[in-house]
């Protein structure tokens, strides 16, 4: 593979890095409205669904952004547009917003 290949390559999986990023903040929104409103009005049962759902979307998120952000590195390590903390710092911060939201959500649900 010639080297534009390689950073057309790399480019390309920041950019599916940085949507997938985007589709993480709309989940996170999502949920967090969802907190807001009508938290304190759900069941035991609709929170433990709402709860689920957005676990498995928010891990798989961070998952996918993880992924791609570290593929990216992976092909140019040395040279790269990507510095090696990338990937990892990306995937701790979504992580404590995952866990804030969670908070969020029973915070809201005490009152």
């Amino acid at each position: 593979m010639s080297m534009y290949e390689t950073l057309d390559l790399v480019y390309n999986l920041i950019s599916y890095a940085v949507t997938t990023m985007a589709f993480y903040f709309s989940v996170i929104s999502a949920y967090l409205v969802v907190a807001y409103l009508a938290g304190d009005e759900l069941s035991k049962l609709q929170v433990i669904i709402v709860n689920t759902l957005f676990l498995a979307f928010s891990f798989s998120l961070v998952y996918g952004t993880y992924n791609f952000f570290y593929g990216a590195y992976s092909f140019v390590p040395e040279d790269g547009p990507l510095p090696a903390w990338v990937a990892p710092f990306v995937a701790v911060i979504e992580l404590i917003g995952v866990f804030s939201a969670l908070f969020f959500m029973a915070n809201i649900r005490k009152k």
